[in-house]
């Protein structure tokens, strides 16, 4: 063999194998390629969910916040009630209590046990 033969051969083995390695190359980087694809749509399903929990969080805090809101009127409501229902009951108590004895009278036995229990044995 001449060695013009052997270049020949030579080139045609480093074309050959540039050729090879750079289709090589090529079909790797399409596997990643794809991988990467499958990797965003898992990743935005992912991130949809997340979203959407995120979303759902917030509408159940906006609604706790309501109902607290709501409840919290509603027992400032029923406190100023019952601290006008003890207003009005010290008022009747101290009126009972510091009537003339002219104001006093014959009782049924039934409301005067009721007057002791309430009041103890003032008279």
């Amino acid at each position: 063999m001449n060695p013009f033969t052997w270049i020949k051969f030579g080139i045609v083995v480093a074309v050959a194998s540039v050729i090879g390695l750079g289709y090589r190359h090529y079909t790797s980087i399409v596997d990643e390629l794809s991988e990467a694809k499958v990797s965003v749509v898992n990743l935005t399903t992912e991130r949809d969910a997340a979203i959407k929990t995120a979303n759902d969080n917030v509408a159940a805090v906006k609604k706790a916040d309501a109902d607290r809101l709501r409840v919290t009127a509603e027992l400032e409501t029923v406190q100023d009630e019952r601290d006008a229902a003890l207003a009005r009951d010290l008022e009747s108590v101290t009126a009972i209590l510091t009537a003339p004895d002219s104001d006093n009278g014959t009782v049924a036995p039934l409301l005067e046990a009721l007057r002791g229990t309430r009041f103890g044995d003032r008279p």
